[in-house]
């Protein structure tokens, strides 16, 4: 089943997500989160509300390993729509095939600071690995990066077991493999953390 090529849709890089802690930014551009602005945390300079993404970097990509094909779906551009329901606000991408939604991309947040992700796959045959994209590293807040190298790190729980990497100790790639409880990246004052949900 193919997807239908979504050329014609245009590419909008501030659709919003919001609530009284935090405003988050994505793009249809592969579903993808630009920016995660903090309102209660600002820069050193007192001015600029921390934003946890990088510039020009983005999180939550999502790759596809079927029986027939590698799907990388982060150039791919996305329908969406936004809703609510209760206390939750919903952006859903999704891509389709002309008769239903092949993939969909649903993000929900509340009034906490987080983001709930459900993957929804229909009629792409047997999936056998999915990745999500976790690589945008965290923005620096901080004037003096002088320890950066050892405030920022990685940290997780791999296995069973709980793993942590400082950034001057890290590859420019790591792959650590196994059953992921939870990761994160860690820089002085903030942390970012990627939790599957246990089925």
């Amino acid at each position: 089943t193919d997807i239908i090529d979504q050329a014609d849709i245009a590419i909008r890089d501030n659709i919003r997500l919001e609530n009284d802690l935090m405003v988050l930014y994505f793009s249809n551009k592969g579903g993808v989160l630009k920016a995660a602005l903090l309102k209660e945390h600002y820069h050193h300079d007192k001015i600029n509300p921390v934003n946890l993404i990088p510039e020009n970097e983005s999180l939550l990509g999502l790759a596809i390993e079927t029986s027939d094909e590698f799907l990388q779906l982060d150039n791919l551009i996305f329908n969406w729509e936004k809703s609510s329901f209760q206390n939750e606000q919903i952006l859903i991408f999704y891509l389709n095939n002309g008769q239903q939604r092949l993939v969909e991309k649903v993000f929900r947040i509340n009034d906490a600071y987080s983001l709930k992700q459900d993957i929804i796959v229909s009629d792409l045959g047997e999936i056998r690995s999915y990745r999500i994209g976790f690589n945008s590293g965290i923005a620096d807040t901080e004037e003096s990066l002088r320890h950066k190298g050892d405030d920022y790190r990685f940290i997780g729980q791999i296995n069973n077991a709980r793993r942590s990497i400082a950034l001057r100790r890290m590859r420019e790639t790591e792959i650590i493999r196994g059953n992921v409880d939870w990761a994160a990246i860690r820089s002085k004052y903030f942390i970012k953390v990627l939790i599957p949900e246990q089925r």
